[in-house]
């Protein structure tokens, strides 16, 4: 997917990156009866990529993912997150049908902090 390749260098380090759904697609998903946890589980099952086609991309055995990754060898599926909460899923935008991703940053937490006025 397209998640799990540009993602590669935080693919289940404990990053948070971001789904932004536009307002229409949100309204869709809603209602269809999915919530933002559904949401979050869809994308934790989908954003896969085998374990093999990992090994030879940059950073390769530099990885703090669980040990059982390794176990469980090249067909394995290395998720995007290591769990669907760590997704930060908002809805923005305006018309139009857009939707879009923010990868997050090595194995970074994300974190909020009051701006005062």
């Amino acid at each position: 997917t397209a998640m799990g390749i540009s993602g590669y260098y935080f693919q289940a380090r404990g990053a948070s990156p971001v789904v932004v759904l536009g307002p229409e697609h949100a309204a869709e998903i809603a209602e269809a009866g999915y919530g933002r946890a559904d949401v979050r589980q869809y994308i934790f099952e989908h954003a896969r990529l085998p374990l093999g086609q990992l090994k030879d991309r940059g950073h390769y055995g530099t990885r703090s993912w669980p040990a059982e990754f390794e176990r469980r060898g090249d067909a394995f599926e290395v998720p995007l997150v290591t769990d669907p909460d760590k997704l930060v899923l908002v809805v923005a935008g305006g018309d139009g049908r857009h939707s879009s991703w923010f990868p997050a940053w090595s194995a970074t937490e994300r974190a909020t902090e009051m701006i005062p006025s």
